[in-house]
């Protein structure tokens, strides 16, 4: 039953991530972009990209620690799928324990890349 919740959990994190993130796209690409403008290096243009990067922050914010999140929770479903799959570590104990690494691996990674790409965005402001 827990693993059922979990699942459930990290597909609605899933979603809502992928929502406030494709909310965040749309965002940016409702202004039309000027790409003479943008090389002549205008400080008016400047100062709007700034403005509505800052205006974007919360958005940004969001989706990154929705992603994070997601990826924490979606390694423990894994993680116990594995465990099942290995009979309670009686069979293909190798393989199984090759999954848990990978997954616990894949989750760290993407768990970090998304906290350092914040922090990098949050040295920017």
């Amino acid at each position: 039953m827990p693993s059922n919740i979990l699942c459930w959990f990290s597909a609605i994190l899933f979603m809502a991530a992928n929502s406030v993130e494709i909310a965040l796209i749309v965002k940016r690409h409702k202004d039309s972009f000027n790409r003479d403008s943008y090389t002549e290096l205008l400080p008016d243009d400047i100062e709007q990209s700034w403005n509505t990067r800052y205006d974007e922050k919360a958005l940004f914010y969001a989706s990154g620690f929705l992603n994070s999140f997601f990826w924490i929770i979606f390694c423990l479903p894994v993680m116990e799928m594995a465990w099942i799959l290995s009979r309670s570590g009686t069979q293909s104990l190798g393989l199984n324990v090759g999954i848990c690494i990978f997954a616990l691996g894949g989750a760290l990674t993407e768990w970090l890349s998304h906290l350092f790409w914040i922090g990098v965005t949050v040295a920017s402001f």
